[in-house]
């Protein structure tokens, strides 16, 4: 099930967080501007799945972490 679009944007944030670079240093690696990227992240502007997509991809993470999907234990 996915997560609300405010879900998925404190998801980025968090991972941002852990991961320990910058919001401007992301946008940078995401060719947009670092004022883009805090709109989509704030919700001023809408989070696209494709946006999802490539802020995973720059992360080296599973796109489904963003979506607060885990992956199912294992026994």
């Amino acid at each position: 099930m996915a997560k609300s679009p405010e879900g998925v944007a404190a998801n980025i944030r968090a991972e941002i967080a852990r991961y320990g670079v910058t919001q401007r240093s992301l946008a940078d690696q995401l060719g947009m501007p670092p004022s883009t990227l805090s709109k989509k992240l704030s919700g001023s502007t809408q989070l696209l799945a494709v946006d999802v997509e490539r802020i995973a991809e720059v992360l080296g993470i599973a796109v489904s972490s963003l979506y607060g999907e885990r992956a199912p234990a294992v026994a």
